[in-house]
């Protein structure tokens, strides 16, 4: 009976160790395994970092001594010619080169503390909008920055050939720095593909210029890149709202003198009615002219049409009266 216990109790125990040595395998094996899994991942993403780092620490403590300067215009919009200004949606960018390696990565960033800052100032805006994060471009030895503004700017405008005027729409930009410390220019492969796609309402693109002008501030020079826009306004919609039909009524009053003089109630009631038309269309074409302390050709049409029809009167009343008087 003992012997039958101790060889059940010996089996049990062999059955047991094979069970627990096979599991420990098992165990080991799924460790190895996911140890191997995680060290598969961690080598794929110390590749990825390697294949996208970025050098910040270098890169913003180096003052480029030269950066090219982007600009591309999207649209030119709500011209104000009582306040001489206007919208200027752009795309602005800068780019300049290190001597060293500054990395292979692209990155969002809310300011440019981690790459140089020119501290850029547009010269004629009145309010300017960043519209997109700073996009940093870090390519080798090359950086690379980019954004979007929103800016109401202003011009010198000079409305006198009004609807048939030719303007040029500019942007002013400077930096903070001297002429001697840090010097710009304007690339202008940009323009070549995509000046003509301004959005620019009912005005036609004619030409762009870029003007590199150097300025003194007390007592330092400092570098400004002009860059104007030249575009003559498309005037048919005015042509046929305000000039046509004004000429039209003078017309009508000036055919007053097609009626023979005897017929002089006929032909005074048909002059006075082109007077007070005319007069209540200028009153609603008003609200559409510029309100500018001087006259432009919209407006020296339409007190040209004024005389006409007021001088028609005049005439055919004193035609009347010589008549009677034998004259």
């Amino acid at each position: 009976m003992r012997k039958l216990t101790a060889t059940l109790c010996l089996t049990i125990a062999v059955l047991l160790g094979s069970v627990g040595m096979s599991f420990s395998v098992d165990n080991q094996r799924a460790l190895t395994f996911v140890q191997s899994t995680n060290f598969e991942q961690e080598s794929n993403i110390r590749d990825r970092f390697k294949s996208s780092i970025c050098n910040f620490k270098k890169v913003k403590n180096f003052q480029p001594k030269h950066i090219e300067l982007e600009v591309t215009p999207i649209s030119i919009t709500n011209v104000d010619e009582e306040k001489s200004s206007f919208l200027m949606n752009f795309y602005f960018g800068f780019e300049y080169e290190v001597p060293f390696f500054a990395g292979d990565c692209e990155i969002r960033r809310n300011n440019l503390k981690d790459v140089f800052n020119p501290r850029f100032e547009f010269m004629n805006q009145n309010e300017i909008n960043r519209l997109k994060p700073y996009n940093i471009f870090l390519n080798k030895n090359k950086i690379r920055v980019g954004t979007k503004y929103s800016a109401h700017l202003q011009s010198d405008f000079d409305w006198t050939m009004f609807p048939f005027d030719t303007q040029t729409f500019s942007l002013d930009i400077m930096h903070y720095y001297t002429r001697n410390k840090l010097k710009m220019n304007y690339t202008t492969e940009v323009y070549d593909t995509d000046t003509h796609n301004i959005n620019t309402n009912n005005w036609n693109l004619l030409n762009y210029e870029v003007e590199q002008i150097n300025e003194v501030w007390g007592g330092e020079e400092y570098e400004k890149i002009k860059l104007n826009i030249k575009m003559k306004r498309s005037s048919i919609s005015v042509l046929t709202r305000i000039f046509l039909p004004a000429l039209f009524i003078t017309m009508l009053s000036v055919s007053a003198f097609l009626l023979p003089l005897k017929e002089l109630e006929s032909r005074i009631t048909l002059q006075i009615a082109s007077v007070i038309s005319l007069s209540a269309f200028y009153v609603v074409v008003d609200q559409k002219l510029p309100d500018l302390p001087y006259l432009t050709l919209a407006g020296y049409f339409i007190l040209f049409c004024f005389s006409i029809s007021i001088c028609s009167i005049f005439y055919t009343l004193f035609k009347y009266v010589a008549r009677n008087r034998g004259f």
